[in-house]
């Protein structure tokens, strides 16, 4: 498994010299920086939760919410412009500093590379953070200090929410969970002096994620396979379906409804167990 990583890794590394041989320089970097995409990457953590392991799906999940609060919160902040719209090839829309698909990925990737301790994991990270960085640059949305922004600001969040996470580990499941609730209230509650909607959506899956702790010694240990993928399924569709709804709801609402959907997501491995049990017993 380590040794496809690592290959993947290098083949991805080598992709922009074949996209140049190939005459598709520009078309590449349009589907490069779909790699910072911050929707897919929550989905990936998701997915981490219910496949492989709860606690590094939270773990991560957990990162990237403190990296996208963190940025949208700079960004308005800051108030820095973009290049000039003329030097544009893709489309973009808020503040400059820091970049966001930098910032997503890095935090994504730094965090897993952390979590796991694992080489040919951090490799692959740093490849794929790199070409994002790069594609920000090289479609003329941002500037070169921005990704780098992105980048220190995505590991700081990696570092943050493993810190968090360690000191935690010390205090009363419920403990956790009121620290959780209180520190997504508090980011949502931002959006009083900064009028943007992601910061109550980020505030939201920080309060979401309140559940795990209280839900971490019931979650199953070794599911089968069947269950996993049953509960990863009902687990993205209960996200998106949620979120979805309350695309165009008020803030407050939108907080509460990504709290929902992190919390629906988060409860899946437990409630898929639970319904199977029962009905292994009543049918």
């Amino acid at each position: 498994m380590r040794a496809a990583v690592a290959a993947l890794a290098l083949a991805l590394a080598a992709s922009p010299l074949v996209a140049y041989v190939s005459g598709l320089w520009e078309r590449y970097w349009v589907l490069a920086t779909n790699l910072g995409d911050e929707p897919a990457y929550v989905a990936l953590a998701v997915l981490l939760y219910t496949l492989v392991s709860p606690d590094l799906g939270f773990r991560v999940l957990l990162a990237l919410a403190f990296g996208g609060w963190a940025n949208v919160a700079l960004k308005n902040m800051l108030k820095m412009p973009r290049p000039p719209r003329e030097l544009w090839k893709v489309e973009a829309s808020g503040y400059s500093f820091p970049s966001g698909h930098a910032q997503t990925s890095a935090s994504f990737w730094s965090s897993l590379a952390l979590e796991t301790r694992d080489a040919s994991t951090a490799l692959l990270g740093a490849v794929v953070v790199a070409l994002v960085s790069y594609s920000r640059v090289e479609l003329g949305v941002h500037y070169p200090l921005d990704v780098i922004g992105g980048i220190a600001l995505g590991l700081l969040s990696a570092l943050a929410a493993l810190a968090y996470v360690r000191s935690s580990r010390k205090t009363r499941a419920a403990t956790q969970s009121f620290m959780l609730l209180l520190l997504g209230s508090f980011a949502a509650s931002i959006y009083a002096i900064q009028a943007d909607v992601t910061l109550a959506r980020t505030g939201g899956v920080i309060a979401g994620s309140a559940v795990y702790p209280l839900l971490e010694r019931r979650i199953p240990q070794s599911p089968s396979a069947r269950r996993r993928l049953l509960a990863a399924a009902t687990a993205l569709a209960a996200a998106f379906l949620i979120t979805r709804a309350a695309s165009s709801a008020q803030p407050m609402l939108q907080f509460l409804a990504y709290a929902l959907a992190v919390a629906a997501a988060m409860s899946m491995p437990f409630a898929c167990e639970a319904v199977c049990r029962w009905l292994r017993k009543n049918i």
